[in-house]
């Protein structure tokens, strides 16, 4: 059922539509609102107040990110919170201490902005982000993406709740919430306006360097085609229940041609894929799984995943493989001796690349749960609950499989042997997680925890414990 036009709502039924959208997804607060100044944002932080205080559940917490990338974003921040104040809300401003990034400025920006508050989530035990993204923002992403070439998968936007788009830090329980998303710009600012709201333009917003920018410049005359703002959205929902249709099929092609490792990989048979699906369906699946192994929040451009896909045909044309969106993609012996499958593996430089970008998980310590690589569920169980683990979590790399190789040789000298770490596929191995300290290895997954220096086991209580986040 299409929602109505926001545009021929009066002003107070725009609470009714929050609450009704917040209502399908939880009555219970407190929500986290991401508040930038702006006033899509501004709208949000006094809608929810407003509601919040109507419904009689708590207040909404304030947060708003410093990232350091204009100079005045620490002032906005101040003033941010003094609108927080006067509505009697608890406001947080979460700063940036990273390095700032001088390329894909918006995207890196964005990044830092969820990685941030997912974390301020995490640390409250706060369950729901609620962001201010419009029916505009909706129609803007869609052109973006339609320019991009994407498919269904891509054309059906945003979501009104969705799963938290950064993985870091065990955010995955935490839902990102988008109760405006069927509300125009325009109506929340006669809404300010109605109140005497004043809020913050961002002068990133009129920059045409940004291709968001370029294209929000073209829709007034888009508009004038009849491609307006309203039927944009509505296209983009539309294709959203496509894209639930055809996740459908794509599960039950999976079922039959794919095989799932706990270790963080999988394969695929291309002669039952091209036998069973459609070529959407089975370009949708190749997508799904490079976005699941190599740990992405994205899927792979269209023009690159259709030339990764044409590529499985044809042997000769597919070689000894392919990487794509952080993945190795290769040849591989199938275990049943029936034929040619496809390894999908994490791709070892692109896993650096990100790890280094990202900061750490933080001091270890025995229970604590984190997500790694945007991949594994890593904790260490045992006894000493909440007592320090020595070391860091590192890839296993080659010096890892060294280590083991020359541990599991002692041990098969004096008759013991693990070798489970060594049935998996070589390239595999080097980019499981291990616990590291300084250049000694300390355990690692399918590994028993190794030994120390003198042959006493330092954290023998412990046991380094991952799960595969496949979805």
């Amino acid at each position: 059922m299409s929602q109505p036009d926001p545009a021929d709502l009066p002003t107070p039924r725009l609470k009714e539509m929050f609450w009704k959208e917040m209502r399908a997804i939880t009555s219970k607060g407190p929500w986290v609102l991401a508040v930038s100044g702006g006033s899509d944002s501004v709208a949000l932080m006094r809608l929810a107040s407003q509601v919040a205080d109507d419904k009689k559940i708590p207040a909404p917490i304030v947060v708003t990110v410093d990232h350091g990338l204009r100079n005045d974003s620490a002032e906005e921040a101040v003033q941010v919170a003094e609108w927080a104040g006067s509505l009697g809300l608890h406001h947080h401003t979460l700063t940036w201490t990273g390095a700032i990034p001088q390329s894909d400025i918006q995207s890196a920006a964005r990044d830092i902005r969820y990685r941030l508050m997912g974390e301020f989530c995490r640390t409250h035990g706060l369950r729901h982000l609620l962001t201010a993204h419009t029916q505009d923002d909706q129609a803007e992403t869609f052109l973006l993406r339609l320019a991009r070439g994407s498919g269904v998968d891509g054309l059906a936007g945003m979501r009104v709740c969705a799963p938290f788009p950064v993985s870091d830090y065990a955010t995955s329980a935490l839902r990102l919430c988008r109760p405006l998303l069927h509300v125009s710009r325009h109506q929340l600012q006669d809404y300010l306006r109605a109140v005497d709201q004043s809020w913050i333009e961002d002068p990133s917003n009129a920059n045409e360097q940004f291709a968001r920018v370029r294209m929000r410049r073209l829709m007034p005359a888009l508009a004038q085609e009849g491609l307006t703002a309203k039927r944009l959205a509505r296209t983009s929902e539309n294709m959203r229940f496509a894209h639930d249709a055809l996740a459908d099929a794509v599960a039950n092609v999976r079922e039959q041609c794919v095989t799932v490792y706990e270790a963080g990989y999988v394969t695929l048979d291309p002669a039952i894929l091209f036998q069973i699906a459609p070529r959407y369906i089975g370009q949708t699946l190749l997508a799904d799984l490079l976005m699941c192994v190599g740990g992405a929040h994205y899927k792979p451009r269209f023009a690159a995943l259709t030339r990764l896909y044409d590529a499985l045909r044809d042997a000769s044309a597919f070689g000894q493989g392919r990487t794509l969106s952080g993945c190795r993609i290769v040849p591989h012996k199938s275990p049943k001796g029936e034929g040619q499958e496809v390894l999908i593996c994490r791709e070892m430089r692109s896993l650096r690349q990100r790890l280094h970008k990202q900061d750490s998980a933080g001091p270890l310590k025995v229970g604590d749960r984190f997500t790694w690589d945007n991949r594994f569920d890593i904790w260490f169980e045992g006894e000493g609950q909440g007592q320090a683990i020595v070391g860091e979590i590192r890839p296993l790399g080659v010096e890892g499989v060294r280590q083991i190789r020359a541990q599991m040789d002692q041990a098969h000298r004096s008759g013991k042997s693990e070798a489970s770490i060594f049935a998996l596929p070589s390239a595999v191995r080097r980019t499981l997680p291990a616990l590291w300290d300084g250049d000694r290895l300390v355990a690692c997954t399918y590994q028993e925890t190794l030994a120390g220096p003198n042959g006493e086991n330092k954290q023998k209580m412990a046991q380094m414990r991952t799960i595969f986040r496949m979805p």
